[in-house]
């Protein structure tokens, strides 16, 4: 099952303002938001990128997030 990140677009809107810089997504999953503060900030952007691992609900979710 493919997960759809909520509230995509708020997210992104709100806490990329400019180009570049340092994000932290502590809370990664599969990976969605982490990809479109990514996309959004930039080639000059870096994200560090924190989840429990692994899930017994989504164990392949490290492998999902490492692919995007």
């Amino acid at each position: 099952m493919l997960h759809v990140p909520v509230l995509l677009e708020e997210t992104v809107s709100r806490l990329v303002t400019e180009p570049g810089g340092w994000y932290v997504d502590a809370t990664a999953g599969a990976g969605g938001h982490a990809a479109a503060v990514l996309a959004a900030a930039g080639l000059d952007a870096r994200l560090l990128a924190l989840d429990r691992a692994p899930s017994p609900r989504h164990p392949s979710a490290r492998r999902a997030a490492r692919r995007r």
